[in-house]
């Protein structure tokens, strides 16, 4: 089976596994959220977040992400997306930093990289 993978970059920490999927209107029963952490570049919004979500079928966008060079803001794809998350990115190169978890303050990390 494939699967198809996005990271969404600068997503508004007030959204939630619900309101991600409603960002996607033809796939809600195809997400699979699988990541969420804090953003490591975050812009204006300093509580932005950095999701990575798995589709079970081809999303409706994957070509016209294609032809973008993989990478666009999400309202640019989906125009739905624009009343919560104006400012997402969607892409699907990963390039950058992508963080996968957000460990609690008191956990010792000795190093952490993919």
């Amino acid at each position: 089976m494939r699967v198809f993978t996005y990271r969404l970059s600068q997503v508004p920490g007030i959204l939630r596994e619900n309101d991600l999927r409603q960002l996607f209107p033809r796939e809600t029963a195809d997400i699979t959220v699988i990541s969420r952490a804090p953003d490591p570049y975050p812009s204006r919004n300093s509580e932005a977040q950095t999701i990575t979500i798995t589709f079970q079928k081809t999303p409706s966008f994957n070509d016209s992400l294609s032809i973008a060079g993989g990478e666009a803001l999400l309202r640019e794809l989906i125009p739905e997306a624009s009343l919560k998350a104006n400012d997402v990115i969607i892409d699907n190169h990963f390039q950058g930093l992508t963080p996968l978890n957000s460990p609690n303050e008191d956990t010792e990390i000795l190093a952490e990289y993919v």
